[in-house]
């Protein structure tokens, strides 16, 4: 168990292993799949994955901005997106980024990429929620009640 972590948490891992399933997916849709189209048209479809892919791009800039502003003040950061998501770097990447993707190339295949990053996020993000325990203790153990992983909790 990491007694401190840095501000890339465990981004370090989940960057390469992404690119790897990501680089793995494409090539498979463009080796066997580029004839499985979408229901949609393609010009709609690859619309619907520009404001996506945008609207993603939009959540991960400004999350991360915000992330490495306050990283050195050692303060839980609990507004702006991440009174959304306690993870929205990753959610931007998982909800809209890749899945926006998968419409531009009109891949089917790639929207089943976010299902495998999801897991393996799950699987690694408790890394960052055991340092962030230990680190805030209660504060952050409400705002974990309060605040979904990667989406925001309506209950």
């Amino acid at each position: 168990m990491a007694k401190t972590m840095g501000r890339w948490g465990v981004g370090l891992i989940f960057a390469p292993m992404s690119g790897i399933i990501l680089t793995l997916f494409i090539t498979l849709h463009y080796a066997f799949f580029t004839d499985f189209n979408f229901i949609l048209p393609r010009n709609i479809s690859q619309m619907f994955g520009i404001f996506f892919v945008v609207l993603g791009l939009v959540f991960y800039i400004a999350s991360s901005i915000q992330l490495h502003g306050q990283f050195t003040k050692r303060k839980l950061i609990t507004n702006g997106f991440y009174s959304f998501s306690r993870n929205p770097i990753y959610s931007s990447w998982i909800l809209f980024i890749i899945p926006g993707s998968a419409l531009i190339i009109d891949s089917v295949l790639l929207l089943l990429a976010p299902v495998l990053l999801y897991i393996m996020f799950r699987f690694l993000v408790v890394r960052e929620e055991e340092y962030l325990e230990r680190e805030y203790g209660d504060e952050y153990l409400e705002y974990k009640k309060r605040t979904g992983r990667i989406m925001p909790k309506l209950f």
